[in-house]
């Protein structure tokens, strides 16, 4: 089991690399997460350090009251017995609404964006700023042509009181994101923020890391190594007791799309004769994978937040097998491809942590049901 050292410098180590990133000296805390996963056993993650609480709590009180953080609360497994039309056209015919007026308005400014990656950290903005100020959130929630589960008729507390995320937590209390559909992958409307919140943070990062040096492979490995410690603190576990598997990938995917806006041969974005352009031809599909489902890419959760949610994830979901539904909704997730690069990296830093019998029920009967 790794510890961190005592001036809290914890390390993400990812095998097989050679390589280990380390963190910005922070203000450290104390939690077991547990791991759901439904090709295995539940297991335990225990991030150990000291420190004081109240200057992260206060912190992260600050957070919240100003609307800067990006978290919600989603819950797929609602989701297992419903079927959501695909809004991938929908969406696709937005963002090229959207990148219509964004460039329209970028080719007015007096003073021009420098280049293909000022531009798209300027996109992602336009689109999505927080919280409190969402154009692609709004979007979401209430065009026509969007299916939701469940229905704007819900309020998030009859939306809450259905899920896993039922028994109270205060005062970590955030809103419930909606699930849509895109391609086959069921996720919370969460998820897109997170694409373009942190797919920009990562974007500025992994910029910073090449520019000082480092090849692609390792800028890499550091911005996701970024986003582990991060979600680990004020943007995930320490909000609501959640490490979000599901919100890392969403990052990751977040900053691949970046990367195609202003990097490789053919960038969507590109400057002709001082103007700039938009090749076409984006679909939101290619940056949805199967993980941004987190019924099927399951949390961690802090010891405290796993007392709430497991008695309710048993009584609901814990007496059956995976129902034909579900088990064919996965294999379709199974056959959209390879796990991605931030996906397998973050499986092997959390490689080899001893199981826990809980939550191993349901799962362990679909295996034996196959056999």
């Amino acid at each position: 089991m790794r510890r961190q050292s005592r001036d809290c410098q914890p390390q993400v180590n990812f095998p097989n690399s050679g390589t280990a990133s380390t963190f910005p000296s922070r203000s450290c805390y104390t939690a077991s997460m547990m791991s759901l996963n439904p090709f295995g056993p539940l297991r335990p993650v225990r991030l150990r350090a000291a420190g004081r609480y109240l200057p992260l709590w206060l912190a992260l009180l600050g957070t919240l009251v100003s609307g800067s953080a990006f978290g919600a609360e989603t819950d797929q497994f609602l989701t297992w017995d419903i079927e959501l039309a695909d809004a991938s056209g929908a969406f696709n015919d937005y963002l090229d609404q959207e990148i219509a007026v964004f460039l329209d308005r970028a080719n007015r400014r007096t003073r021009p964006y420098g280049d293909a990656t000022a531009l798209t950290l300027a996109f992602y903005t336009h689109l999505f700023q927080g919280l409190h100020a969402s154009r692609v959130r709004h979007w979401l929630k209430h065009d026509e042509g969007v299916a939701r589960y469940p229905d704007n008729s819900f309020s998030d507390l009859a939306y809450q009181q259905q899920s896993i995320f039922q028994k109270p937590a205060f005062p970590f209390v955030l809103p419930m994101a909606q699930t849509i559909r895109v391609g086959d992958v069921y996720f919370g409307i969460d998820k897109i923020g997170h694409m373009l919140g942190f797919g920009r943070r990562y974007l500025q990062i992994y910029e910073r890391h090449r520019n000082a040096g480092l090849d692609d492979a390792a800028a890499l490995e550091k911005v996701i190594a970024w986003g582990i410690h991060h979600e680990a603190g004020l943007v995930g576990k320490l909000v609501d007791g959640i490490f979000s598997h599901a919100d890392l990938e969403a990052n990751y995917q977040g900053f691949r799309m970046a990367r195609a806006f202003c990097a490789g041969e053919t960038p969507l974005f590109h400057n002709v004769e001082g103007v700039w352009v938009y090749r076409g031809g984006l679909d939101i599909r290619d940056y949805i994978t199967p993980d941004f489902d987190e019924s099927y890419n399951l949390n961690d959760y802090a010891r405290w937040r796993y007392r709430r949610v497991a008695p309710v994830f048993l009584a609901l979901y814990g007496d059956n097998p995976l129902a034909p539904r579900v088990q064919k909704r996965f294999a379709r997730y199974r056959a959209l491809g390879e796990p991605s690069l931030s996906k397998r990296l973050i499986d092997a830093h959390f490689d080899g942590r001893v199981p826990d019998p809980l939550y191993v029920h349901l799962f362990e009967k679909e295996r034996n049901a196959k056999r």
